[in-house]
């Protein structure tokens, strides 16, 4: 809700949402219990963005 309202997804109480600013990007996991952990795939998505975007 935080997010429809001020386009922060941040608020007291809630996991951080880092954004993709960050020199190691994160990831938000959505589960039961959600948390944001570093991208383990990093690599393999630069590889494909550079392979699918020439």
């Amino acid at each position: 809700m935080n997010f429809v309202k001020t386009g922060n997804p941040n608020g007291p109480g809630l996991p951080t949402w880092y954004g993709l600013q960050s020199s190691i990007p994160k990831v938000m996991v959505i589960d039961t219990e959600s948390k944001s952990q570093t991208e383990k795939n990093a690599k393999r998505y630069i590889m494909l963005d550079t392979f699918y975007n020439k």
